[in-house]
């Protein structure tokens, strides 16, 4: 009988630890797959000690482990701590400190021989990974589960192409327009000139005063890469006396602009221009 019971037990147990066990198929950007075709293996189990905690761990179809660790959701997306990834070949590939999945601090890149190398040099290397989500393809690359570089989207129903880029999986730029810049876009004879000629050039317009407008007016524009003023879109305005007026002695300062920079290289850039209009 003591025998039995410790066997019944035994089981028991194992049932349980088989239970707490989940098995995911993922590609090189951590999207679903199914058993079929997947790049990478995920088994994630509870951890012993802590609630709501998970140990995940991460392998090639070779076997080769590719990362293990904590995270806080269940299917091992939110990661929390210091990671080493690991190349096909069982080389690192990339060590640093994760919290809530977004990189903290700084990182270091290995190739597949394990000799350092800058982050955009290794990307160069990764190869292209192609999915369709919610009618749109995508094709890019990943490292260490983060779209890196240019992306192609493509919208399949109007089959409208947009490039984007992206920096430790945040994007960084839409069609060659950055919103994170070093240096942002400024007048050449700096931005005192270009307040001294605006409140020069612009005068309330007749019909907007006649009709009692007045308050903020909020347009955005581009600054190229050239120092040109593109794509001017009114946020907020009073009426279209108001924006033509606006519009033109802003394209009229086109080519008088140092366009803003991202990592030493000139970019394009917006800029967002308040304007109070007031009855006096």
């Amino acid at each position: 009988m003591r025998t039995g019971l410790i066997i019944t037990l035994l089981l028991t147990a194992s049932g349980v630890i088989q239970g707490q066990e989940k098995v995911f198929y993922l590609d090189s950007c951590e999207n679903y797959l199914d058993s079929n075709s997947y790049a990478i293996k995920r088994v994630v189990m509870n951890h012993p000690d802590k609630k709501f905690t998970y140990i995940f761990s991460d392998y090639y179809k070779n076997g080769t482990l590719i990362t293990t660790g904590v995270a806080k959701s269940r299917n091992g997306k939110t990661k929390d701590g210091e990671f080493v990834f690991y190349h096909d070949n069982g080389q690192k590939l990339a060590l640093g400190q994760l919290s809530k999945d977004r990189k903290t601090g700084s990182w270091k890149y290995f190739d597949n021989t394990e000799s350092e190398v800058k982050k955009d040099q290794l990307i160069k290397s990764l190869l292209l990974v192609k999915y369709t989500n919610n009618g749109v393809s995508y094709k890019g690359k990943c490292l260490c589960y983060n779209k890196e570089g240019i992306w192609e989207e493509e919208d399949l129903k109007t089959k409208k192409i947009s490039t984007k880029h992206y920096e430790d999986g945040q994007q960084i730029a839409v069609d060659g327009i950055y919103s994170t810049v070093d240096d942002t876009a400024s007048y050449k004879t700096g931005m005192n000139d270009f307040y001294k000629y605006l409140a020069k050039e612009l005068k309330y317009p007749f019909l907007t005063w006649l009709k009692g407008k007045h308050g903020k007016v909020f347009v955005e524009f581009t600054i190229d890469n050239r120092g040109n003023v593109t794509d001017l879109k009114f946020l907020k305005t009073l009426d279209s006396p108001t924006e033509k007026k606006i519009s033109g002695i802003l394209m009229s300062t086109s080519g008088r602009w140092n366009p803003a920079t991202y990592r030493g290289e000139k970019v394009g850039s917006k800029l967002v221009l308040p304007i109070i209009f007031e009855l006096r």
